[in-house]
């Protein structure tokens, strides 16, 4: 049995790294990336990293992607024909062509999230173009090449968007051999899915739900209910993330999905997208969404809520042990999440401006 002084130990470091993540303090109190990673936690978060230019800011670097991340899609990637294939099949890939970062320097960024040995996974995001659809791709050559590549590169899987201009009569078919090619190559390879809703998804996932990793969801303007309960029918409730965008989705909105998918035993929720919070925020060096999202693993019972409420959870002892032995100093005069959400608000003021990454 754990001891109270142990609980209360472990709880004080929660609400601690709970309040550090959301206001970005790092001054006196723990950093919150080496602490809660993927191999701790059982629900997992997808965030979206995106590697091109949009409104003259650069993007955050993929190398700056928090540690509590479990799951990175790199948005975008496309087919595209490779010399002597116009006008036949495509079986070659590329990086959006509005990416800002040269592919080596997006290996090496990838690289430095791999040295970082925490079991978080790298996607590629597939989305093909308005000149190269997936019904114009040699699917067994191009899950050969990409496959190759990733596995060359440290990428873990794919992330399938299923959006796509190519005729409707091909579209289910299409997307279900594009998942089989690809799993075919190497079963080891995760492969996901997003989609905001439409008439092909039943058939997709019933010939394909046994290889996705999970499936989650983008119709970012309403809390997706209707979406999670359609989905949680075809693949369980547990392989369903309801996703959130910045900036779309109300911060409300998000602590509504959060505790509602958490108690209906969701695994995980997604962000659209980390760079754009980041970007976009002010106050947060991981960004106001991404920070929220990190809450709601707390309030849907994962471990415990805020504020001094405790939710009913069961929390394995060797996890317990993990937490523990991550505890380190922390600030003795704060000793209340709302103390050190006020604490943070006193030393940022109330608008920071740009953050941290912004003009990197």
């Amino acid at each position: 049995q754990i001891s109270i002084v142990m609980f209360m130990a472990a709880y004080t470091f929660l609400i601690l790294l709970v309040a550090n993540g959301a206001c970005g303090i790092q001054s006196g109190f723990l950093d919150p990336i080496n602490v809660l990673q993927p191999s701790v936690r059982q629900r997992k978060i997808v965030a979206y990293w995106e590697g091109y230019k949009e409104g003259g800011v650069k993007p955050y670097p993929l190398s700056k992607v928090p540690h509590n991340i479990d799951y990175i899609p790199i948005a975008f990637v496309a087919p595209r024909f490779l010399p002597g294939e116009e006008g036949g099949k495509a079986s070659g890939w590329e990086f959006d062509k509005t990416f800002v970062y040269t592919t080596e320097e997006v290996w090496d960024q990838v690289r430095m999230v791999n040295n970082r040995n925490n079991s978080q996974k790298i996607l590629f995001s597939l989305l093909d173009t308005p000149t190269c659809h997936w019904d114009h791709v040699d699917i067994p050559k191009f899950a050969r090449n990409i496959v190759k590549d990733a596995k060359l590169h440290g990428i873990h899987g794919f992330d399938m968007d299923i959006e796509s201009g190519m005729a409707p009569n091909k579209f289910a078919e299409t997307f279900i051999w594009l998942i089989k090619a690809i799993k075919g190559e190497d079963p080891s390879m995760i492969v996901t899915y997003v989609t905001a809703g439409n008439a092909y998804d039943e058939t997709i996932l019933g010939e394909t739900k046994h290889l996705l990793e999970f499936v989650t969801t983008m119709r970012y303007w309403d809390t997706q209910e209707d979406l999670f309960r359609r989905y949680s029918k075809i693949v369980g409730p547990e392989k369903v993330g309801v996703g959130v965008m910045t900036n779309t989705t109300t911060l409300s909105m998000v602590q509504t999905i959060g505790r509602f998918t958490g108690k209906q035993g969701s695994k995980l929720m997604m962000l659209w997208s980390l760079t754009r919070d980041v970007r976009e925020c002010s106050c947060t060096k991981n960004g106001r969404w991404f920070d929220e999202i990190n809450k709601q693993f707390l309030h849907a019972g994962q471990l415990s809520s805020i504020d001094g409420k405790h939710d009913n959870h069961e929390t394995d002892e060797a996890e317990m042990k993990e937490l523990l032995s991550k505890l380190k100093n922390y600030h003795p005069k704060v000793s209340s999440l709302r103390e050190l959400r006020k604490a943070a608000q006193d030393s940022s003021g109330a608008d920071c401006g740009h953050c941290t990454f912004a003009a990197e």
